[in-house]
């Protein structure tokens, strides 16, 4: 079981935390005792966020692959570079 290491407790916490003129509030992880801040996180998952984005970039892929506009203006830059 982690312990804090100031007072050797064994219950922490998260708790938001915001440091003057950025941009992103952070999350801390804080023993419940003495509040010490043990550990900081960022407030956000790089990796399920780029996942999202990723997903959003290729759906819009799919709909822009299959819109007449699209499919309009390739037919039209095709018989120009002929």
């Amino acid at each position: 079981m982690p312990k804090c290491p100031y007072c050797s407790h064994d219950t922490f916490t998260t708790s938001d935390f915001n440091l003057d003129d950025d941009t992103y509030d952070l999350i801390v992880i804080c023993c419940t005792k003495c509040d010490s801040i043990i550990s900081v996180i960022p407030p956000y998952n790089v990796g399920k966020t780029l996942g999202m984005l990723t997903d959003a970039f290729l759906g819009l892929k799919t709909v822009l692959k299959s819109s007449s506009v699209v499919n309009d203006l390739q037919k039209k830059q095709t018989s120009q570079s002929h």
